[in-house]
């Protein structure tokens, strides 16, 4: 019983599952989405549209963050300043006049340093890169085979919280 054109997977479908799911190229994890998909195709073909809407939708994101200037990737900005403290001594330049006022002028030489990290909204490369990672999140929701698999996958997880029994 051969299945339609419209519940198959396509020649690339393989590859673009690798890269949007950031699988390494080995034989083993090539078989592991292979054993993935022909699962998914005897089980619930479906299904399989959908999976092949999100590989191109991955595969347009991916080829947008090509696309982006390095000023594109930046989402933050830093402003540093040192100095001694605004409103001492030797902040207005003052020398001290006595031996006493040495000790008071050394402890107003104390240095200050500042640092303002201000950010701004989501650069356009985090902006798709989370789209990516949602899509890749839902790739694996109908392929969950391969989640140990997955790079990205497994940054989005929980990490094991599990009690551990021994008997």
């Amino acid at each position: 019983m051969s299945s339609s054109p419209a519940n198959g997977w396509r020649p690339g479908d393989l590859e673009a599952i690798r890269i949007a799911l950031g699988i390494n190229a080995t034989r083993p994890a090539v078989e592991a989405i292979n054993q993935a998909m022909l699962r998914l195709k005897q089980g619930y073909a479906d299904a399989i549209p959908t999976a092949q809407a999100l590989l191109d939708q991955i595969g347009v994101l991916d080829a947008q963050l090509l696309q982006l200037s390095p000023a594109d990737h930046q989402s933050w900005s830093e402003q540093q300043r040192k100095g001694p403290l605004p409103g001492s001594s030797a902040a207005a330049g003052v020398a001290p006049a006595s031996q006493v006022d040495v000790v008071h002028y050394a402890t107003e030489l104390l240095q200050v340093e500042e640092r303002l990290v201000s950010s701004r909204p989501l650069s356009a490369a985090e902006a798709l890169q989370r789209q990516r990672l949602n899509l890749s999140n839902q790739l694996l929701l109908i392929l969950p085979a391969l989640q140990s698999w997955s790079s990205q996958g497994q940054s989005a997880l929980p990490p094991f919280t599990a009690a551990l029994l021994r008997g």
